[in-house]
């Protein structure tokens, strides 16, 4: 009675051993029982781990997925500037042309085209 328990026992263990590997544990719980536990524990060793196959799989999908919604993100991305860039045109066309914008030789500040002096460092400005 000892030696069939034992026996169920590595059997169970087997299969156990085949859960963790990503292997259906029920085949391989049954076929160390008709075969025998140790030989087909040594077999199960030798196999390749499904499991790291099936992250690997899940990984790659979720990189798929990921470049395509980046791909798409810039699409729409790339069509909010075109609209953007158009109603940036018609507004300069509706109200003339954009007042040129220059910068202080000194600091840096942005200045209007009438700007004698800068206002933040009190620089004078001239327009060349």
């Amino acid at each position: 009675m000892f030696e069939f328990a034992f026996w169920i026992l590595c059997c169970a263990a087997v299969g156990y051993y085949a859960d963790k590997k990503g292997r259906s544990q029920w085949k391989w719980g049954l076929a160390a029982a008709f075969f025998s536990p140790i030989i087909v524990g040594i077999v199960l060793a030798l196999v390749s781990d499904k499991s790291v196959e099936r992250d690997v799989a899940e990984l790659r999908m979720g990189q798929e997925q990921l470049r395509d919604r980046v791909a798409a993100d810039e699409k729409i991305t790339e069509a909010r500037f075109g609209q953007m860039e158009g109603r940036i045109s018609g507004a300069a066309q509706a109200t003339g042309a954009l007042e040129e914008v220059r910068y202080c030789p000194s600091c840096g500040e942005a200045l209007r085209s009438n700007d004698k002096f800068c206002s933040r460092c009190g620089e004078e400005v001239s327009w060349v």
